[in-house]
Formats: structure tokens, C-alpha cells, sequence
């Protein structure tokens, strides 16, 4: 046995002990009386070996003194330690496990087991080299813990390479070392008791350990003392030299750091450090009088002790207050709240486990717990070289201890991150925060995404992967796709690759995460065996055909869907086709998120903050709290989805939409969009699109379309449609677009008896064509039949304020056609204050109501129109076949700038019974109003003839049906009398469409339709209204502003 003890200083990176600099190594003198001095670091590990073995020194103990850690030799009659680390519990708690080993002669690695008191010391009960009676704290050498075979050579060699002043010579003979107990993977040996007295566990080269009292220092401490202080040189310098006076300080005690007991009266300290010179230190006197110190968080305080306490304090220690530390997998939980925060891994080591390459810490995060770093296997977190396979065995190791991963600094990896199966014991990875760790990944995709169909598995090019793995966090890092591939003109969906992809997945978080460069989008949640063949089919189909052709419903058990998934507090922008996709979900939830600037300034095909995607099924959808920001089509979107919720968020300068819910393949009858803020930005739009065939100059506030696609859905017999609380700010057109919405509203619902409530919200902006449009055709587009038209319309408390509402449109326009002639529902539009500050040039001055409702309610409404105003301000078109509905209007405001009364034709009507009372014009009462009266002969055809509609996805075009050939028809007149006849003779005609293409009318192209809506009105119409006729509707003919085509959407 040498008499000295080799100290080797590393860090666990990869499972290798080194450094940044290397291992650095210390000796220590056997009870030389002058300590080595060691300064604890964060990260650091200790390595004891014998000086001439290179393995367990023999009869050592080591004992806690405040913050610090002090080791001797047993049989040493010094006073002093030999080795003192400071500051080591600061960094390593007792109750988190030991960072000091040893190895034995087969290269096994033992940990020094920790013991932690139960009582903090307090200053006067401490003092270097001694122990209190109240708390002392020994610590056994862990002989115990599974043996980490074969660590680097490095270490087995007595750590070679590292800066040492001596190099550990080889074993001339192997020491055999007993284990008092062989603790599993990770745990530590339990603590030895013994109510004799404090007993430590000593190695030696006996078959058993040695069971030695601990009992007081021979020697008592000498008056000046010379105290050896090392550092990782051979030279040496002369350190200061500071007399302390010998009344002691008065000191409170730290509450989480115990402060040191002084040394005694006037010590001469010798130190080390790394210097080839030579200098004397100054000489500092200090003042006897007693000081009173304030207690330090971190460093211990040094308090002077007279010979009598000192000679107290050399008592025998006693250990009945220590805690009596109990194998791992027995201890309770460490609470988060008493482990120091993560921030470049400054948590708290919980445990050390061992591995083929090595061993590795596992920490404690407050809010992921368990985890594992994977920088200790080798990542670079330079980015300069592939990190792919360090990741790849942190998670390994974090899947066998059930743990997560964190990652840190910029990292780049060659191929993706996947959670599946083969690691399913993973909780999540996590990182230090948005743009403090980076993944970077730039992989290639093969072939071009199919969005005829949106069914191609594009799991293989995704950045980070969670597939077919439940319950996993993804959390506070950054994923950035860099590969060139963004941007195809004319392809808008031509993208595979995802930053991060949730397949087949339940209850996954995906938190504080920034995903940009994306060519499909920054995060997709999805399902791959909904595409899969259900093995319950007689015919073989897949689940989502099977719910298609109606063979099963949404409560079917088998049913793929990914369940209680979120995406919060995240930043996903600049991605091709959205922020994030959403597919095959149940109760999915986006809150709080950042949604900017995905799609591509040159295409309006593409570009939402979020939107669950066209041709899925999804149950549950609510976003809340987000915030988009000039997304390049849309803000919040839903292609296909039912029980939608979408609620306080703020949309700003989204090119197209702020908010579009709708449905193509699948039921929707519940939706809810209340107190949004959106807000429209009329310079950010988008002249001519990359692709020419599309034109995309229209907006809408808020949109609602339910089966866009005029399919039997098998649908609900009601729905509930809320738009509520809102406010749209800034609209105005751009190059006259027809397709200018506050609010658009579109049913095709053939049997619903649908609910829709538009209340409370508030419109504003400088010019649009419709503030609300509820625009409605409920024919079934396979047999023709007629559906049953209107349900219960409710439009209430809405504050609407324009400057200009353009020739051929309404303010407010609410149209039910190709009903089946019977009346049903009920439209009421009460408590609104509608107000055009500058002019008004529309076909009719307020709203028009055309349908089949059973009864019109227009009352307590507020009417400010201003400029030229010479057509009805109210207008009722009855649509049920011999069947005549009622208009209510009572209690209506109206202000304009008319010097005279009124005249008498503010109310238009065709086959409707009018009761009109309690309304006035500037301040005026007007006259009672009842009429019921039977149709004239030869004033009103058939319905069939009279109502027909061509829904070109944007707006509906009312009108007789004409020959292309005679390419005019014969308008309708309606009761009502204008003041000026002479604009009966106006003709409003299309704009030029040689060839009519409905392609091109529902990609917007500038079609006048002045002439077309508010017929009934012989001032905004003439005798012949020229309108094109189309073909039947061929949904896959191209994509359209409303999306209504099959699935070019996503």
C-alpha cells in the first residue's frame, strides 16, 4: 500500500471520464497533516486510486463537513484530512447519490455511497478537520452497485492522458476487493447500521470489509498549522498568509450551504498552483474584534473557534442524527422543487448508471423529470459533425431507464430522430429552449406528395419522428429543415417532409417548439393505419373507407385516431404548406401557439398557420390562444373535422382567410368560433399567382362551409353553428374582388335542420362587399332533389361599420336556395347597429333575405347609411312554392342623409306578408306597414324557375336560367318602387369570359355580379340580365379560392 493517494478530476462525456482539457490528477500524502485542496466544479467526477496499484486505496473515510468533503486515512494521527474537494455538496447532494469511485482489480467501478444528515450543521458546530457531535456525516465506501465491465483504458489504467504530476503505475498485484452487497443496474448498496456506534465500511484486501470505529483525532490541532493546498502543476507559489484573530465571529447559519468552523488561531497556508514561479503573498492582518457575518447562499463562511469549543468539538461523534440512506430503489421520489434549475445541466445528479462504454448521470428536470443528457454520449453541439449516432444511444439508454433525453446546442443529424417501438420506454426529449438547442436536418425527399389524394406516408422524411409511441413529450428546442428543396413553382403541395410528425400517437405534447423550412409542414399529427385495411371488412377496405361508405361510425372501437394530442406555447413559421397539419384526431388541442409566415409569397394555393387536413376525420379540434401572423392563405383552418372550437385568437394580415372551418368527406355539425381578433392587412396580397390559371384577390374575415362537396355525409338531422364575439378589422377589397366577406356562412347540408348564431360580433374596415353573407344551397347534386332549405337563423348584436359597400352586393345578404317549396325555420336579424359612413352603392341599402323560412324578424336594428341611398334598405324574397312566409319589422333606426322623408319602397318584397311598426327615419316615425296580399297573375313563376342558383364556391349567381345561345333572359320585377326610374334601364353585364369556365369563376377572377344579386329590385336590375350558364359542377376541375375542390387543399 502507497502512501499516497492519486485524485483524479474528470467529466463523463459519452461515458468516458475526461474533460475539456483531459483528466487532471492530484496526490495526495497519508497523514501528512497538510490537505490537498480541491475546488469542486458543477459536472466533476473523483476517481480515488492507490499510488502504486492504481486501485481502492486502502482504509479511507470520508466525511462531510459542511459543504465540503473530507478524506484521510484511516490511521492517520493527523488532525487534518488528507484530501479536502470544497464545496462538493454544493454541486452533489447526499441524497442524490456520490460522484466519488474507485475501481477494483477486475476494472470494476464502485461509487463511495453518500449519507446525508438529518439536521443541517450550523456554523459554531463545525470545524475543519473535526465533526459535531449534533450532525457528523461519514461516508462508506460503496463496494456495492453494479460494475461498469470494462471502462476506457484511461481509466482502468490509472487515467492516463490526462495532465497528471505523477503517472499511477500498472497493479503488480490485483487487490481483491469485497462487496457487502451487489446492488442492480443504477442502484446504490444499502447503508450498513450498527447501534454501537458510527461504523464505516473500509476496503481492504481482507474477504470481508473491515468494520472500524470511528473515533476522535489523536492530536489535538496545533495553533499554526501549515496547510498544503495542491493544484494541477508541479510548481509552486507562496500563498497568502492571513492571521485570524482568535475571538470567534458570530455567524448565522446558511441556510443551504452549513458554514465552516475557522481554523484555529493564526494558520499559515501553503498553496499550490500552476505557476513556474516563485512569488512571495501579501501578509494581510485581521482585527480580533469579533465580526458579525451574514450568512452566504453558496460559499461557506469561515468562523473562528476558541480551544475549549475546539476541544469540545474533538469529541467522539456520534451518529445517531445521521439518516440512514436506503438503496435506490427504496428511496422516495426527489421533489423537483429542491433540485437546482436545468440551464446547461445544472440540475442534480439522482443517480450514476453503467454501461458497455461507460456510465452516464440521469437528472432531474421540475417539469420532464427523469432524463438523461445526451452531450455525455458524444453529441456535437457545434453542429459541425453528425450527432445522429449520440442521439441514437442516449435514447437507447433512455429507453432501458425509462427516462427522457435532453438535448443541447446546435446539432445537426443526417437522419431522423425516431420514437418507436424499439425505444418505446423514452418519455420525451427536450432541449433548453427555443434557438438554444437547434436540431438541424437536411435529408432529401424521394418522389412528390399526391394531394389528389393527401394519403402518402411521408413518416420517413420528418425530422423528429414519434410513431406508433403514446404519452411522449417533444419540448423547448428548435427543428429547422435546410435543405433548398421549399419552393416549386406552380406545385403548391409538392412537399414530403415535416419538422416533427406524430404518428398513430396519443396524450403527446409537443411544447415550446420552433419548426421552420418545412416544405409540408413545421408539425403534422397524423395516422397511417387509418389507411390501413381493417381486418373486420368483408371487403377488404381500409378504416377510413369503411367509415366512408357509411360500414361504420365515428364510436366504431377500432377506429384509428389519435387521441388528446396538443401542440402548445410553439413558434412554427416559414413552412411550405402550414405551421401545422392535423389528421385522424380526437380531441386535439392547439393553444397559445405562433403561426407566421408559412406558404410561399408567389402561391396563394397554400399557407395556414394550422389546418386539419382535407379527406381526414377528426372529432375534437380547438385552437385557442394562438396568434398567426401574414400566413400566405390562411390563419386557422379546418378542411374536415367536427365539434370545432375556436376561440380567443389573434389573427393578423393572413393573406386569404382569417378563419375557415369547412368539410369535405366527412360529417360537421357542430362548430364554434367566438371571440377571435382578426385583423386584415390590405396591402399584403398577392397581384398574380405563380400558377396563372388561379386567381386569388378575395378575403374572408370568417368562414363556415359545411360538405362542400354536396356528398350524403349521413350527417346529423340538426347542427349548431356559433360565430360569436369577434372582431374583423380592416377589410377592404382589393381590385373590386366579388369574394369580400366580414362573415360567410354556406350550408349544403341537404336534410339539417341547422342552428347558426351570428352575435356580438364587431366589423370593420374601409370597403367590402358583404359585412355578412349566409349563402345557402341544400340541392342534392346526384339526384337533383331539393333539400329543405332554411333552418334558424339568428344575426344579433353585431356592430358593422364600413366606408363603401360597391355597386352589385349587400350589406347583409342571406340566401336559401333550391329548397323543396315548404317553409321551415326562422330568420331573425335584431340588435345590430349597421352604419356605411361614405357611400352606399348596393343593390340593397341594408339586408336581403331570400328563402323559404317560415317567418323574417328585422327589429331594434340601428340603421346609418350615408351617401346616395335609392333602394330598399330592407328586402324579403319568399322561396316555398305556394307556401308564404312572414316579415316582421319593428323598432328599426334608420339614419341617412335624405333631406325628405323616406320613401315608401324601404321595404321590397315578393311572396311575403309584411308587418312593419315602431320604425323611424331621422328621428321620424314611419307609417304602419301591414300587406298580405296573394301573388299577381304573372309576376311570379315557379319556383323551380324562379330560384335556380349556380354555386360557384364563392358566391351564389340568382337568376333565370338562360340558353347560351339566346345568352339573355328575361329578369324578374318585384313590388317594390324605386325613386329613380331611369336606372331600370341600366344594363349590368359580366365581365368578359368568352369561354365561361367555372374553374375561373371559383378562383376568382373578377366577375361582376351587380346585376345578378338583389334581382328583385327593378332599380338594380334591366329587362335582360346577361348571364353565362355552366355545365355540371366538376369538383375536380381546379382549386378554388373556397377550396371546394377534392383535396388540393393539403
Amino acid at each position: 500500500m502507497s502512501n499516497q493517494i492519486v485524485v483524479s478530476v474528470g467529466r463523463l462525456v459519452g461515458g468516458r471520464f475526461v474533460d475539456a482539457e483531459g483528466v487532471v490528477q492530484y496526490n495526495a500524502h497519508r497523514g501528512s497533516g497538510k490537505p490537498l485542496y480541491i475546488r469542486a466544479e458543477a459536472h466533476a467526477v473523483y476517481r480515488l486510486a492507490d499510488e502504486d496499484t492504481g486501485l481502492v486505496p486502502e482504509n479511507i473515510e470520508l466525511v462531510q463537513v459542511g459543504n465540503h468533503l473530507h478524506i484521510r486515512a484511516k490511521d492517520s494521527a493527523a488532525a487534518q484530512p488528507d484530501i479536502v474537494i470544497e464545496d462538493y455538496y454544493i454541486y452533489a447532494k447526499p441524497e442524490n447519490g456520490s460522484r466519488v469511485f474507485a475501481f477494483d482489480a477486475k476494472g470494476n467501478a464502485h461509487y463511495y455511497e453518500v449519507e446525508a444528515p438529518e439536521t443541517a450543521l450550523l456554523a459554531q458546530e463545525v470545524t475543519v478537520g473535526r465533526s459535531s457531535s449534533g450532525g457528523v456525516n461519514k461516508l462508506a465506501v460503496a463496494l456495492g452497485g453494479l460494475a461498469g465491465a470494462g471502462l476506457i483504458g484511461a481509466l482502468a489504467g490509472g487515467g492516463g492522458g490526462g495532465k497528471s504530476s505523477h503517472e499511477a503505475a500498472a497493479p503488480s498485484a490485483p487487490a481483491k476487493v469485497n462487496r457487502k452487497e451487489e446492488a442492480p443496474l443504477g442502484k446504490m448498496p444499502s447503508e450498513e447500521k450498527n447501534s454501537g456506534g458510527a461504523q464505516l465500511f473500509i476496503a481492504t484486501n481482507d474477504a470481508e470489509p473491515t468494520v472500524a470505529d470511528v473515533a476522535p483525532p489523536a492530536d489535538k490541532q496545533e495553533e499554526n498549522k501549515e496547510i498544503e493546498q495542491a493544484r494541477p502543476s508541479e510548481n509552486v507559489v507562496q500563498a497568502d498568509t492571513v492571521e485570524v484573530s482568535e475571538e470567534a465571529a458570530e455567524v448565522a447559519p446558511a441556510e443551504d450551504a452549513p458554514s465552516v468552523a475557522d481554523q484555529e488561531k493564526t494558520k499559515e497556508v501553503e498553496q499550490h498552483k500552476p505557476s513556474e514561479k516563485v512569488a512571495q503573498a501579501d501578509m494581510l492582518e485581521v482585527s480580533e474584534e469579533a465580526a458579525e457575518v451574514a450568512p452566504t447562499e453558496d460559499a461557506p463562511s469561515v468562523i473562528d473557534q476558541n480551544t475549549a469549543e475546539n476541544q469540545e468539538l474533538e469529541k467522539t461523534a456520534e451518529v445517531e442524527n445521521a439518516a440512514v440512506v436506503k438503496p435506490v430503489d427504496q428511496v422516495e421520489p426527489t421533489s423537483p422543487d429542491s433540485l437546482e434549475k436545468v440551464g446547461n445541466n445544472d440540475s442534480e445528479v439522482m443517480e450514476v448508471r453503467f454501461g458497455k462504454d461507460g456510465h452516464f448521470y440521469i437528472y432531474q428536470h421540475e417539469k420532464y423529470g427523469r432524463y438523461i443528457d445526451a452531450a455525455e454520449f458524444g453529441t456535437d453541439a457545434t453542429g459541425k459533425t453528425d450527432s445522429l449516432a449520440a442521439i441514437n444511444n442516449a435514447l437507447a439508454a433512455a429507453h432501458q431507464e425509462k427516462v427522457a433525453v435532453r438535448l443541447s446546442g446546435k446539432l445537426y443529424i443526417s437522419d431522423q430522430i425516431v420514437l418507436n417501438k424499439a425505444n418505446s420506454g423514452v418519455t420525451g426529449i427536450f432541449g433548453d429552449g427555443m434557438g438554444k438547442t437547434v436540431v438541424s436536418f437536411d435529408k432529401a425527399q424521394k418522389g412528390v406528395f399526391n394531394p389528389n389524394s393527401n394519403e402518402d406516408d411521408v413518416r420517413d422524411f420528418a425530422g423528429i419522428l414519434v410513431d406508433g409511441q403514446s404519452n411522449k413529450t417533444i419540448a423547448d428546442l428548435s427543428v429547422k429543415y435546410t435543405h433548398p428543396d421549399f419552393y416549386r413553382k406552380g406545385q403548391s403541395y409538392f412537399g414530403k417532409v415535416n419538422g416533427i410528425l406524430v404518428n398513430d400517437a396519443d396524450n403527446t405534447l409537443i411544447s415550446k417548439v420552433e419548426v421552420s423550412g418545412a416544405n409540408r409542414a413545421g408539425v403534422f399529427f397524423t395516422s397511417t393505419q387509418a389507411l390501413q385495411k381493417d381486418p373486420e371488412s368483408a371487403k377488404g377496405r381500409t378504416y377510413k373507407a369503411r367509415l366512408i361508405w357509411k360500414e361504420v361510425d365515428e364510436h366504431y372501437d377500432n377506429l384509428p385516431l389519435g387521441e388528446n394530442n396538443r401542440i402548445v406555447d410553439s413558434y412554427l413559421h416559414h413552412n411550405r404548406v402550414a405551421g401545422a397539419l392535423v389528421a385522424y384526431q380526437k380531441d386535439f388541442v392547439a393553444s397559445g401557439n405562433k403561426l407566421a409566415w408559412n406558404g410561399h409569397e408567389a402561391d396563394g394555393g397554400t399557407g395556414y398557420g394550422i389546418a386539419s387536413m382535407a379527406g381526414s376525420y377528426n372529432y375534437g379540434i380547438t385552437y385557442t390562444n394562438n396568434t398567426t401572423d401574414h400566413n400566405y392563405r390562411k390563419g386557422l383552418d379546418v378542411h374536415d373535422g367536427d365539434d370545432v372550437v375556436i376561440a380567443n385568437n389573434t389573427l393578423i394580415g393572413d393573406r386569404l382567410y382569417g378563419i375557415s372551418v369547412y368539410n369535405r368527406q366527412f360529417t360537421m355539425d357542430t362548430v364554434k368560433i367566438a371571440d377571435n381578433t382578426i385583423i386584415q392587412d390590405p396591402t399584403f396580397r398577392l397581384a398574380v399567382s405563380d400558377n396563372p390559371r388561379y386567381t386569388y384577390h378575395g378575403y374572408s374575415g370568417i368562414q363556415v362551409q359545411t360538405n362542400t362537396q354536396f356528398k350524403d355525409l349521413n350527417s346529423s338531422a340538426t347542427g349548431k353553428f356559433e360565430i360569436h364575439g369577434n372582431t374583423i378589422k380592416n377589410l377592404e377589397m382589393y381590385k373590386n374582388a366579388q369574394h369580400t366577406y366580414g362573415i360567410e356562412f354556406r350550408n349544403h347540408e341537404q336534410k339539417m335542420h341547422y342552428q347558426l348564431d351570428i352575435s356580438n360580433n364587431v366589423i370593420q374596415g374601409e370597403s367590402t362587399k358583404y359585412m355578412i353573407a349566409v349563402i345557402n344551397n341544400t340541392r342534392d347534386r346526384v339526384t337533383g332533389d331539393k333539400g329543405s332549405g332554411a333552418g334558424d337563423i339568428n344575426i344579433t348584436g353585431n356592430k358593422m361599420s364600413i366606408g363603401v359597400i360597391p355597386s352589385g352586393t349587400v350589406p347583409v345578404f342571406i340566401n336559401e336556395e333550391s329548397n323543396n317549396g315548404k317553409l321551415r325555420g326562422k330568420v331573425t336579424f335584431e340588435g345590430n347597429d349597421l352604419t356605411i359612413r361614405k357611400q352606399s352603392d348596393g343593390s340593397i341599402e341594408g339586408i336581403q333575405m331570400i328563402g323559404n323560412a317560415q317567418s323574417y324578424h328585422v327589429n331594434n336594428n340601428n340603421f346609418e347609411i350615408h351617401g346616395n341611398m335609392n333602394k330598399p334598405l330592407i328586402s324579403v324574397l319568399g322561396r316555398a312554392g305556394s307556401e308564404t312566409p312572414d316579415l316582421h319589422a319593428y323598432g328599426n333606426d334608420i339614419t341617412t342623409d335624405l333631406k325628405g322623408q323616406l320613401y315608401r319602397s324601404w321595404i321590397e318584397r315578393s311572396k311575403v306578408d309584411v308587418f312593419a311598426d315602431d320604425n323611424t327615419h331621422n328621428n321620424k316615425a314611419l307609417a304602419k306597414i301591414e300587406h298580405i296580399t296573394a301573388p299577381a297573375a304573372g309576376a311570379v313563376h315557379d319556383d323551380g324557375n324562379t330560384a335556380n342558383l349556380w354555386d360557384i364556391g364563392t358566391d351564389s349567381i340568382s337568376g333565370i336560367p338562360v340558353d347560351r345561345q339566346t345568352s339573355s333572359a328575361q329578369s324578374e320585377r318585384s313590388e317594390s318602387v324605386v325613386l329613380k326610374t331611369g336606372e331600370q334601364n341600366e344594363i349590368f353585364l359580366a365581365e368578359p369570359q368568352d369561354t365561361a369556365k367555372l374553374d375561373n369563376l371559383l378562383a376568382v377572377t373578377e366577375l361582376n355580379l351587380s346585376g345578378l344579386l338583389g334581382k328583385e329590385n327593378t332599380a338594380a336590375f334591366a329587362e335582360n340580365v346577361i348571364v353565362p350558364e355552366y355545365s355540371v359542377l366538376n369538383v375536380q376541375a381546379g382549386q378554388w379560392q373556397d377550396e371546394s375542390a377534392a383535396a388540393y387543399v393539403v
